[in-house]
């Protein structure tokens, strides 16, 4: 159901509390993907790796099937791969994928300027335009920052993995 309240866009029903009550499911780890019964029929049986069958109760809502796959061997996977990359390359993903935020950030903020979601005091579309114009110089940083960050924990696992085991 959508409605309105207080001139904010709002949605609400049975499957928005669903939703809501299966962020705090039972599920042991925090690195995970959670599929319903009707997720997984359309999309997660196409998806690689395991998935495991599983049950969430809510007293308003029932017995809810759910579909869990546990990410956390994918992402350490993901992770050696990408530091095992030579020092330029994984230099310039990680530049690459400030861009990409930062393109994003900046869509975000012009269309924020243009279509505001809700009415704004003219305050704050000052101070909102202050943030927009500090963007050039967080994203300096940011380029900067996050390349140097990943070459130094890459040379840190470098030097973990030199270590002789005791």
């Amino acid at each position: 159901m959508f409605n309105t309240i207080a001139g904010a866009p709002q949605i609400s029903g049975a499957d928005v509390i669903l939703a809501h009550r299966l962020l705090k499911n039972s599920i042991p780890s925090s690195e995970y993907l959670l599929l319903t019964e009707s997720a997984y029929r359309d999309l997660g049986h196409e998806m690689p790796g395991q998935f495991i069958e599983g049950r969430e109760s809510y007293a308003e809502l029932g017995s809810v099937t759910t579909f869990v796959r546990y990410l956390g061997e994918a992402k350490e996977r993901h992770r050696d791969a990408m530091y095992a990359l030579p020092r330029a390359q994984l230099a310039l993903r990680a530049e690459g994928y400030v861009l990409w935020a930062a393109v994003g950030e900046l869509r975000a903020v012009i269309e924020q300027m243009r279509n505001p979601v809700a009415a704004v005091t003219r305050t704050r579309r000052a101070v909102f335009l202050l943030l927009a114009l500090s963007f050039p110089f967080t994203l300096i940083a940011l380029a900067c920052g996050i390349p140097v960050k990943l070459l130094s924990r890459q040379a840190a696992r470098g030097r973990a993995s030199r270590q002789p085991s005791i």
